[in-house]
């Protein structure tokens, strides 16, 4: 199987990493191919332009981001919607990432997947289910803490990163879906800034169900995101879920974006 690496967002400085992680892939059988923009600081639309190229490429099966941090939005303009709505091949990434999987989804319907890749190279649980059972990446431990079942299409993703594309053509349609979020920083009081923000675009107020993943800075200060959600006066009236499985852990598991599932009560969720 053909698979890209790529680099969409910050340029990824220490790229030792790439040792463990090639090997790792074409262990798996897959043969990889290094862009240009994982080695090269360039602006947005070099950037798009490789991941259009690898998109139009019919032998590409897998195109894996590997960065994140701040700047992937600056290539969304240029990216090729037409040729990416009719390629082979699905996108991974995470965090910023959440921008470039969302707008795809907004604008071509096409699922991604948001999971880091190196990161499952490094995760001994996780890479034994790569290797063995890879569905399994996409099957979490879950428990409701508002109403006891949700089913609909997940959109979403890391929550600072979503709020990027707000009032852009970009930001996914929420009617009806569930919203998913998950965040690497913020303490308490961004938190509350940006779920407010989603609350009074009336987000809130349109989706199914809201997962939410896991907060990092937020636990390590003892706080509960969804104490944070449901105590104060957000518009918060559907079902809500929490996993620790899905966010910036190093074993997280894969969300596909775009995907339908069925999460309830007592038992791992299904994919439609």
């Amino acid at each position: 199987m053909e698979v890209a690496l790529v680099a969409l967002s910050d340029p990824v400085k220490d790229l030792s990493f790439l040792d463990s992680l090639v090997p790792f892939l074409e262990r798996k059988g897959e043969h990889v191919t290094i862009g240009r923009s994982v080695y090269e600081e360039t602006g947005g639309k070099a950037k798009a332009d490789e991941v259009n190229s690898f998109f139009r490429d019919k032998s590409v099966k897998r195109i894996y981001d590997i960065s994140g941090g701040d700047i992937a939005n600056e290539c969304l303009k240029f990216l090729d919607f037409e040729s990416i709505a009719s390629s082979n091949a699905m996108f991974y990434g995470y965090s910023d990432l959440t921008t470039v999987i969302n707008a795809i989804f907004k604008t071509t319907g096409k699922k991604s997947v948001l999971m880091q890749i190196r990161n499952i190279a490094l995760s001994e649980k996780r890479k034994k289910e790569f290797f063995s059972d890879e569905n399994s990446l996409f099957t979490f431990h879950h428990r409701f803490v508002q109403g006891e079942y949700m089913d609909g299409t997940i959109v979403g993703g890391n929550v600072r990163c979503l709020l990027k594309l707000m009032g852009t053509e970009y930001f996914p349609d929420t009617d009806g879906k569930i919203l998913f979020l998950e965040a690497m920083s913020g303490k308490k009081e961004k938190i509350v800034t940006y779920f407010s923000q989603l609350d009074e675009a009336g987000i809130f107020g349109k989706v199914r169900g809201i997962l939410l993943g896991t907060f990092l800075e937020l636990e390590k200060d003892g706080e509960k995101v969804e104490e944070i959600l449901l105590k104060r006066d957000f518009n918060v009236r559907v079902p809500v879920a929490v996993t620790s499985e899905i966010g910036h852990g190093k074993d997280s598991k894969a969300l596909l974006i775009g995907g339908n599932y069925k999460i309830e009560e007592g038992n791992l969720p299904l994919m439609g």
